[in-house]
């Protein structure tokens, strides 16, 4: 995610950001499952932490990269390697929960 992207999500209204999530939230029924999305967002935690990890190294072997793009890379893929351990722990406290139930 770009920092404009961040930037018109952060001037957007209540309003208008209900109108984009409400066409994505109807998307459920397109065949998307729960699986593939989380599959997905694996995928794409994976592609920011080695799009880093390429850019440290290749700023550490020449200067062609410049250092601000370094930190932006490394902050994005901390930021959602962080969200995607978020995640991962609302579903191990769900499973639970619904362990604990009685029947």
């Amino acid at each position: 995610m770009s920092i404009e992207a961040v930037a018109q999500i952060g001037a957007a209204s209540g309003a208008e950001i209900a109108a984009r999530v409400a066409p994505q939230a109807s998307g459920a029924s397109s065949g998307v499952s729960f699986a593939q999305m989380i599959g997905s967002g694996l995928d794409q935690v994976n592609r920011n932490l080695v799009q880093a990890d390429a850019m440290v190294s290749a700023f550490a072997l020449d200067d062609s990269v410049p250092v601000h793009r370094v930190t932006l890379a490394l902050e994005q893929a901390r930021l959602s390697f962080e969200l995607m351990m978020q995640v991962r722990s609302r579903l191990v406290e769900g499973y639970q929960e619904i362990m604990r139930m009685q029947l």
